[in-house]
């Protein structure tokens, strides 16, 4: 029946069809349709007829009518005007306006239809997590990368300082009486030497981070762009 309800079980079966319910279970078995005001979260699923919004491990859905789906692996005979973003879809029939979003493998058996978009953008994830993170990350990463820029000029510049003075606080060095000017360079030397080294170890820093942040960025990539797509349809 129609209403707004939660139902927690750790197993759950309907004969019939929910409306705009809230289902959490780790096994949920529907065999009516599913209201599209209708959420439900499980580990494991079975519904005839999907038109709400669906987040699981395995789905295995008969019809797929205008609803999204997130999961690890999907199983679908007939989709039409749905949304399925995982690691692996397997759908017998794709009708028409469906949008798929596989990470590692997609395998359409039978037919395939008009009006069909499968994205492998990371940047069109149905879940916006995985859009944030690459996000996030490539912001960081840039943040990074500028922050050891300016480092690297800074760290230039003392270098430069150091070499080029190296021979007067030598010279310093080895004077027994020096003046005040003389004395407010080698101070002036000295805390450029430390400020060099605290540069540095920054830089080891932003470097280890940067590095870090950068295969985050690859596996991200891979983990999308790596998809493999089999079209066994006969009709297409």
């Amino acid at each position: 029946k129609s209403g707004i309800v939660n139902v927690q079980a750790s197993d759950i079966k309907v004969n019939g069809s929910i409306g705009a319910t809230k289902l959490y279970g780790r096994n949920i078995s529907i065999k009516g349709l599913t209201h599209a005001k209708s959420e439900i979260f499980a580990q494991d699923i079975f519904i005839t007829t999907h038109k709400g919004t669906l987040q699981a491990d395995t789905v295995y859905i008969k019809n797929l009518e205008n609803g999204i789906v997130i999961a690890k692996n999907v199983f679908v005979e007939n989709c039409m005007g749905g949304k399925i973003e995982a690691e692996n879809i397997y759908i017998c029939n794709l009708l028409a306006d469906n949008t798929l979003y596989p990470r590692k493998n997609l395998i359409i058996t039978n037919n395939i239809k008009f009006k069909n978009n499968i994205v492998i953008s990371p940047l069109d994830f149905i879940n916006n997590k995985s859009n944030s993170e690459t996000e996030n990350l490539t912001n960081l990463s840039l943040k990074t990368k500028s922050k050891l820029d300016n480092i690297i000029s800074q760290m230039q510049n003392y270098y430069d300082y150091l070499v080029k003075n190296q021979i007067k606080i030598i010279k310093l060095q080895k004077t027994k009486n020096p003046s005040v000017i003389e004395m407010k360079f080698s101070n002036l030397y000295h805390d450029i030497i430390k400020k060099y080294n605290h540069l540095s170890v920054l830089y080891k820093k932003l470097i280890k981070l940067k590095y870090q942040i950068d295969v985050k960025l690859n596996f991200l990539n891979e983990m999308v762009y790596n998809v493999k797509i089999y079209i066994k349809a006969e009709n297409i």
